[in-house]
């Protein structure tokens, strides 16, 4: 009887062990995948971003400040 319970706490410990490595695994795991998933959202994010930014600066600023160049030189 001794022995039965013995084997059944050994059993019981090498459960909890396993089910805490299982645990942190899975930690790693989905840290890992949310990281990786936030990182190409970010990248999605920002290189939209950049296309307008570069749209805006070819369509708006640089042409405004070619047409405010030549009245910029008048007034020196």
């Amino acid at each position: 009887m001794k022995l039965l319970m013995l084997m059944l706490l050994v059993v019981n410990k090498l459960v909890l062990v396993l089910e805490q490595q299982l645990a942190l695994w899975l930690d790693m795991l989905l840290s890992k995948l949310l990281n990786q998933w936030l990182s190409n959202l970010l990248k999605q994010l920002h290189n939209p971003l950049d296309h307008l930014h570069n749209l805006l600066d070819q369509r708006l600023v640089i042409p405004l400040m070619d047409r405010l160049n030549p009245r910029l030189n008048l007034l020196q």
